[in-house]
C-alpha cells in the first residue's frame, strides 16, 4: 500500500472523528440547556451542578472536533499532493 493511501485514510478517519466530536458537543449543550430550563426556580446552579454527572464540557468537545477536522483536512490535502507528485 502506498504511503499516500495511508495518509488519505488517516486524514479521512480523523476528519470523521472530528465531526462526531462536534455533533456530540452540540447534543451535550442542548441537553444542558434543556435541564436548566426544566429546573425549579428555587434551586440554584450549585445544586444543579452537584446533581449532574461529571461530563466533558461541550466547548472542549467542540474545540477538539475543530482541531481534529483541521488536521484531517491537512492530511487529506497532503495525501492528494503526494498522489499527484509521487510515483505510483
Amino acid at each position: 500500500m502506498s504511503s499516500w493511501v495511508i495518509i488519505l485514510i488517516s486524514g479521512g478517519a480523523l476528519a470523521a472523528f472530528g465531526g462526531i466530536l462536534f455533533i456530540w458537543a452540540v447534543l451535550e449543550r442542548r441537553g444542558i440547556i434543556e435541564v436548566l430550563v426544566r429546573q425549579d426556580a428555587n434551586r440554584d446552579v450549585k445544586d444543579l451542578l452537584d446533581d449532574r454527572r461529571i461530563s466533558l464540557g461541550p466547548q472542549s468537545l467542540k474545540i477538539g472536533g475543530w482541531v481534529a477536522i483541521a488536521v484531517g483536512v491537512v492530511l487529506l490535502i497532503l495525501g492528494l499532493v503526494l498522489r499527484a507528485t509521487g510515483p505510483a
